[in-house]
């Protein structure tokens, strides 16, 4: 088992009853304006996110977001692995939940990126999903990018250099969506 993983388990372990306190704290409603659990749509009242409700997915809070606030809101993952980088210092833990077809990567406890599979069904910066290609041009404008396999958006409004990054599907469709911090 490599030590990234060593270190996954341990802090989960460790951080698990933290998380479910937080869990607690949010269905009762006493948590800080900037936490997580205020991003779902539909909080249970275990204080985590409800799978049968749309979510409402809002890059500024879970960008940076800790592992303990993603477990806090959405409950543990369904998996959990590591993910290889070019380096050992670009290693990061994947946090999967199969039901929502959501993934949050996590760098040294916090969130850089997520990705939506094209099961996922809610909102995304302001973006109804699962969205066609014209309507993410007519909401986000002009691509900042474009190959023949993905498509990249600006996503405004958010305290660090955020993108959106659809991954198309050899027939075209939108496969899946990755919501990133430019700056990693």
């Amino acid at each position: 088992m490599s030590g990234t993983v060593r270190v996954l388990l341990c802090f989960l372990l460790a951080n698990a009853a933290a998380g479910l306190a937080l869990a607690d704290e949010a269905a009762a409603g006493s948590v800080a304006s900037g936490a997580v659990a205020a991003t779902a749509a539909s909080v249970s009242e275990d204080g985590l996110a409800d799978p049968t409700e749309p979510l409402v997915l809002n890059p500024a809070k879970l960008l940076g977001a800790s592992a303990a606030a993603i477990i806090a809101s959405f409950g543990l993952p369904d998996h959990f692995r590591p993910v290889r980088g070019a380096s050992a210092d670009q290693d990061d833990i994947a946090f999967e939940y199969e039901k929502l077809d959501l993934v949050f990567y996590l760098w040294q406890d916090q969130v850089w990126q997520f990705r939506l599979g094209s099961g996922f069904s809610g909102q995304v910066a302001g973006l109804s999903w699962p969205a066609a290609a014209e309507a993410l041009a007519e909401f986000f404008g002009r691509p900042i990018d474009r190959q023949d396999a993905w498509t990249e958006w600006h996503v405004p409004a958010t305290i660090w250099p955020v993108r959106l990054r659809t991954v198309l599907a050899p027939s075209g469709s939108i496969e899946a969506a990755y919501v990133y911090r430019a700056d990693f």
